[in-house]
């Protein structure tokens, strides 16, 4: 019976797209497709559409970014941003939080570095979003386990300046996600275990 619905929900937001997108432009329907949080096949294939027709265009980019489910596509969109606009902290940002290696650290770093500075003490700032990130992959991804908890609480311990709430909840939330990065670090070097 879930199929069913399922089936019957994918249909419904499908139909739902075309009517609510008709007339628009394929960057336009797009866009509103994201904003609404409407996931269909029309929602790539207008922004696909509007990337043919302006490939230059930095919000034609995002939006094609936004629009993506797959993150290898994703990070493909962020790179393409970055040739254009190499010092937007958002970009680096969005970049580095779906790179699941250590290959974030540095992207992280720059883009902590390229944030504004106002108003840093809202929780919802930028830097407070890099600096959770960034000790969360310090912990996950660093080789070296006691480095890596070093690095991770010095993050904390500057972001707690700005949010000591959200520092206390990043610690709670690294030490259950830590665990996971220590089984994926076991997986890879001993994959037959």
């Amino acid at each position: 019976m879930w199929e069913i619905v399922k089936e019957d929900r994918v249909k419904l937001n499908s139909v739902k797209a075309e009517i609510m997108t008709e007339g628009m432009t394929p960057l336009d329907a797009a866009k509103y497709l994201i904003a609404h949080n409407i996931r269909t096949d029309h929602r790539v294939q207008y922004a696909q559409q509007a990337v043919d027709e302006n490939p230059n265009d930095y919000h034609t980019l995002l939006v094609w970014t936004f629009a993506q489910d797959d993150f290898d596509k994703k990070r493909v969109g962020y790179r393409g941003l970055l040739k254009m606009r190499p010092t937007s902290a958002d970009v680096l940002y969005r970049l580095g939080d779906i790179t699941y290696s250590a290959e974030a650290i540095p992207l992280l770093k720059k883009a902590y570095q390229y944030a504004p500075d106002v108003p840093t003490n809202h929780p919802a700032s930028l830097k407070v979003a890099i600096l959770i990130k960034l000790a969360q992959v310090y912990y996950t991804w660093h080789s070296v386990e006691a480095e890596a908890e070093a690095k991770a609480l010095g993050t904390l311990k500057h972001l707690a300046k700005y949010a000591p709430d959200l520092a206390r909840r990043s610690i709670k939330e690294m030490q259950t996600e830590n665990k996971i990065g220590k089984y994926r670090r076991i997986q890879k070097e001993n994959p037959d275990e």
